[in-house]
């Protein structure tokens, strides 16, 4: 994905799906992936126009349109998206791209309560629509383990206590000028003022934006020197989040106490990376780690989620797709792999 923005950046393009990695283009079309700015730009399938697909008999199909309307049948090429390579690999493809922001505003702010995160949300999409081009939560635990184990990183909040929860916030802008001569930083820290007004927001920091970014961006690797990370990609409806959190951290204490939770994610569309550590000097045991994925999983589903946001289903989640996923969507699947091919029997 690097080596794609570079070359695009040249030309004052990017290829929007922002992520902590650095994945192919075929792995990130295979599993459908999303980002930090999802909630702007969606998900990789909003921005493939075509495809060059191989099937496992070697037959190689070529769907690479380079129009964004074409109704002349099946799209078959959204068989090849979000699908894991189940039905093909993916070899060539044709991305819309964008343009790259001219100015962007950043802040970290922290919601007078966790549970209003969303009214903070709904509030900034009320004043800036599609400038808002990203939404993330981070959550205590989280923070504190990227600052003690990245010491290079500035914490804003060096002398008070991190928050239980705070929210890492940008807004944007493709005008020159900043959109009709409106600056996004000084609009973005009068909407944070009039949210302190109203009792929503209790601390905000707009300086250092690489910081702050940093600091999203070294979570994942952070919480793997603490333990072994057991992670867990899911998504609810967003007005159910802070409910789901609660419920699944709940319930994970009750069954292992010694599991530290240490989740973030993308709150503007619903989507959580949610992390459970198992610590060094516990003894692994794999059947706890079941148990515990399965109980979270058993609250995504209660309140209408999946329990694979972004990451697919390979085999390590086939179990969990037979335990999930309705009989009926998953027999379509099983009759179009048969149809082209990939099935000999009936399993998946």
């Amino acid at each position: 994905m690097s080596t794609l923005n570079n070359v695009l950046e040249n030309s004052g393009l990017w290829f929007p799906i922002d992520l902590g990695a650095d994945p192919t283009i075929g792995g990130m079309i295979a599993t459908n992936t999303g980002g930090t700015r999802f909630i702007r730009y969606g998900d990789v399938r909003r921005h493939v126009l075509g495809l060059e697909v191989v099937l496992y008999d070697g037959t190689i199909l070529n769907f690479m349109d380079q129009v964004r309307k074409n109704n002349t049948g099946f799209d078959a090429k959204q068989l090849f998206i979000g699908t894991s390579g189940q039905f093909g690999i993916v070899s060539r493809a044709v991305l819309e791209v964008h343009p790259l922001p001219h100015n962007a505003a950043t802040a970290l702010i922290v919601p007078s309560s966790t549970a209003g995160a969303l009214d903070i949300l709904l509030h900034l999409e009320e004043c800036f629509g599609p400038q808002l081009t990203s939404f993330e939560g981070i959550s205590e635990t989280a923070l504190a383990v990227v600052f003690s184990e990245v010491p290079q990183l500035r914490n804003p909040f060096l002398n008070e206590p991190l928050p239980p929860y705070a929210l890492l916030v940008e807004v944007s802008s493709w005008n020159k000028d900043g959109g009709n001569g409106i600056n996004v930083e000084d609009e973005l820290s009068r909407e944070i003022e009039r949210a302190f007004e109203e009792g929503k927001i209790e601390n905000a920091f707009t300086q250092d934006a690489i910081n702050l970014w940093s600091i999203r961006h070294h979570i994942s690797d952070s919480l793997k020197r603490k333990g072994k990370v057991i992670a867990l990609d899911v998504s609810v409806p967003r007005d159910r989040l802070m409910q789901f959190r609660e419920e699944a951290c709940a319930q994970v204490q009750r069954l292992a106490d010694f599991v530290m939770i240490a989740d973030f994610g993308h709150l503007g569309d619903g989507g959580i990376h949610f992390n459970m550590i198992w610590p060094h000097d516990v003894p692994y045991d794999a059947e706890q780690v079941e148990r515990l994925r399965t109980t979270v999983y058993d609250v995504v589903a209660s309140h209408g989620g999946s329990f694979s946001a972004e990451h697919g289903v390979g085999p390590f989640n086939a179990h969990f797709y037979d335990r999930y996923v309705p009989a009926g969507k998953r027999e379509i699947e099983r009759l179009i792999a048969r149809a082209i091919g990939f099935l000999e029997n009936d399993k998946p």
